[in-house]
């Protein structure tokens, strides 16, 4: 239940220069009793005025405005109510994250109970990979009742890939002292996802300090070894190409011989035929 439908107050005062002045709020409880808590406040800031804007000396207009923010937390009973968090895994996307590639997770907390001591840890992996691409764990989170927020898993300045990919996320309210251990839960959840190259290209172009993914050692040891297997095939085909060519060219050489000797011989029988005649 939103607090400005429980809350009536006055839009606006007038405060004299150096005075104070008492503010009041009628406060309407439901019909209905109810467990846990409500949060809000209420927030003060001057009106709008046509005073002059200061200009500073590099000619920048300078305009200060305050603002004062009182909270407010309502409750009818003390009777602890269970936490719960709850992850729309329709709500999984790649986003821009303070100017970093990242992505955003959308959690909620469903219940009128407060949640002051969160920790969540998530992985990320390639689809049908055990690889983790991205891990990232916070501690100290919290949660106000009935909210819900984008929570942001850095990509650590590396770019995005397009692709199909698959998030774990381990969430557990580890509750403060005094607080009853009822409030001590943990969560898990597991959910495919898809980054498309239409994503994937416009959170890059946006992202600052962006890297690109460092070659490892051993692709270079790979590079190189292919580059030297392929300079001993050729050197190998080549002999072998060279080898051929020279036994084809003595096969040649002793056929031409044998072919020289054959026409001598046979010379030789014609003119010792003729002699006898």
């Amino acid at each position: 239940m939103p607090l400005p439908s429980l809350i009536m107050s006055e839009k606006e005062i007038k405060i004299p220069a150096q005075s104070e002045l008492p503010y009041k709020m009628q406060v309407t409880m439901p019909e209905k009793q109810f467990q846990g808590i409500v949060l809000g406040g209420v927030r003060f800031t001057e009106q709008e005025t046509t005073k002059k804007e200061t200009t500073s000396d590099k000619g920048v207009q300078i305009k200060n405005k305050f603002a004062y923010s009182l909270g407010i937390q309502l409750r009818e009973t003390d009777d602890v109510v269970i936490p719960e968090i709850k992850m729309d895994q329709t709500k999984i996307k790649a986003a821009s994250i303070n100017g970093h590639t990242g992505v955003t997770i959308n959690l909620q907390n469903p219940t009128m109970t407060l949640m002051r001591d969160i920790e969540i840890e998530t992985t990320i992996y390639r689809k049908g990979s055990q690889k983790s691409l991205i891990n990232l764990t916070k501690k100290g989170l919290k949660m106000a009742p009935n909210s819900n927020f984008d929570y942001g898993i850095d990509w650590k300045n590396q770019p995005l890939r397009a692709g199909n990919y698959t998030i774990k996320a381990s969430i557990k309210n580890h509750g403060i002292d005094g607080e009853p251990k009822e409030l001590t839960k943990k969560w898990e959840f597991e959910k495919e996802f898809t980054i498309t190259r239409k994503e994937a290209k416009e959170i890059n172009r946006q992202a600052i300090d962006l890297t690109e993914n460092p070659i490892s050692w051993w692709l270079y040891v790979v590079i190189g070894l292919l580059g030297i297997l392929i300079v001993l095939m050729a050197i190998i085909i080549a002999k072998i190409q060279i080898d051929k060519k020279k036994k084809i060219k003595k096969r040649q050489e002793l056929k031409r011989k044998k072919r020289k000797k054959a026409a001598s011989a046979n010379s030789k029988m014609t003119s010792n035929i003729k002699r006898k005649e």
